[in-house]
């Protein structure tokens, strides 16, 4: 049991030793942990969608006709957030499988290998570490990855040149297919691992 205060030096270790274990997927708030707060938060959001988008579809006139104060107008724009969330908790199972098949990506227990890690790039992720299996998913996987970058930031990219539409629809049911399949991977190379 630790005993308070700690020292600045048994501080130091405790952050340390957490980063460390975290890092490498294996501590409580790790890759695997974080996904799923992430997941839960997305679903939230997704049944907040689901009845205003219901609404917006059965008005007369189309969407033209709905003034941007109804709830529905504003509640229909939450499935970008579910994009947003859904491919961040889908890149940290990515990466927790990464991290558990290359634990030598945390380089000297201080940092993570940006060249291996530093993308948000889901797809290249899988390819570049020969995890496969997920090629039927690469349509989702590419829209998803495109909403981490751009709806995590601001409306509109500093340059030109980097400037992109944004999401494109994807079902969200096929997204949590996804995400399952994922996770099983995940839970797969952990049995792996003992």
């Amino acid at each position: 049991m630790t005993e308070w205060p700690l020292t600045p030096e048994e501080l130091e270790k405790m952050i340390d030793d957490d980063f460390i274990e975290r890092a490498k997927g294996m501590g409580p708030m790790g890759w695997e942990g974080y996904a799923k707060y992430l997941k839960y938060a997305a679903d939230v959001i997704l049944e907040r969608y689901k009845p205003a988008i219901k609404e917006l579809s059965s008005q007369e006139g189309g969407r033209m006709d709905v003034p941007e104060e109804e709830w529905f107008e504003r509640d229909v724009h939450l499935i970008y957030t579910y994009y947003l969330l859904m491919g961040l908790s889908i890149e940290n199972l990515v990466k927790g499988i990464i991290m558990i098949r290359h634990p030598e990506y945390l380089r000297n227990n201080t940092e993570l290998i940006k060249e291996r890690m530093g993308t948000h790039n889901t797809i290249w992720l899988l390819n570049s570490n020969n995890i496969y299996g997920f090629t039927d998913y690469e349509n989702i996987l590419d829209a998803l990855s495109k909403c981490v970058i751009w709806m995590s930031k601001y409306p509109v990219s500093l340059k030109r040149k980097n400037f992109d539409w944004g999401c494109d629809w994807v079902d969200p049911e096929a997204v949590d297919i996804l995400y399952k399949n994922l996770h099983e991977r995940l839970d797969e190379e952990k049995e792996r691992l003992t």
